[in-house]
């Protein structure tokens, strides 16, 4: 077993304590666990299993990788992001979602968010604080939208604000359309805490539509 990492695209990345190859040798775990700057591509490999995890949103990461004898290798990425990343047609957080996998983290730094996101796989987003990350729908739909296509995901916020949001269009048995979810529209599993909903507007829940499980901790 062993997990690599080089850099790419002739980039030279920055690691701190890294080694440029570990080896397991006869134990049977190895773990790497990085703050990475640069761009970067990993490997975990356990026998015939390899996990590979790049570089593919922003700058800053923290890299987890795991190769144990007799199981699948396993790599976790925390993206960082602020509003300055944000384009004309991709949201910070919505990029850093997209370019995720299942159990990484996003972490948003202070700043306002002007975007709707959408998260459709299981995901941790921790802001700055809820006085200093905040997320503006502009009445453009829903602040967050979870599981609206995959109610399997289990997704977990915390430290936000989210305001500004004006719900999701959801078409009802009857075939009439209805704005549901002003500052969340959830079908998943989501846990909320350390976070302020306001100032968010929809037909049915304003702020939060709930269709799944939410666990709200020291939330206003």
């Amino acid at each position: 077993m062993d997990t690599p990492i080089s850099s790419t695209l002739g980039t030279t990345a920055s690691f701190q304590g890294l080694d440029a190859l570990s080896s397991a040798g006869t134990t049977t775990k190895v773990t790497q666990k990085e703050h990475v700057i640069g761009e970067f591509t990993s490997n975990a490999v356990a026998g015939s299993n390899t996990k590979t995890r790049t570089s593919n949103y922003g700058t800053e990461y923290e890299l987890n990788m795991q190769a144990i004898r007799g199981s699948l290798p396993s790599g976790i990425l925390g993206y960082y992001v602020n509003p300055g990343m944000a384009t004309a047609n991709l949201g910070a957080i919505q990029g850093a979602v997209n370019a995720s996998q299942s159990g990484d983290t996003i972490n948003a730094a202070a700043g306002t968010y002007k975007e709707n996101v959408q998260i459709d796989r299981s995901l941790t987003v921790k802001g700055a604080g809820a006085g200093d990350t905040i997320v503006d729908g502009q009445q453009a739909g829903s602040v967050f939208a979870i599981g609206k296509n995959d109610p399997k995901v289990d997704v977990a916020l915390s430290g936000i604000t989210l305001q500004n949001g004006s719900g999701t269009l959801i078409m009802l048995s009857n075939g009439y359309f209805v704005l549901k979810g002003g500052g969340i529209l959830n079908y998943g599993v989501m846990k909320l805490r350390d976070s302020t909903i306001s100032e968010n507007t929809a037909l049915y829940g304003g702020g939060i539509y709930n269709n799944g499980t939410v666990t709200w901790t020291e939330a206003t």
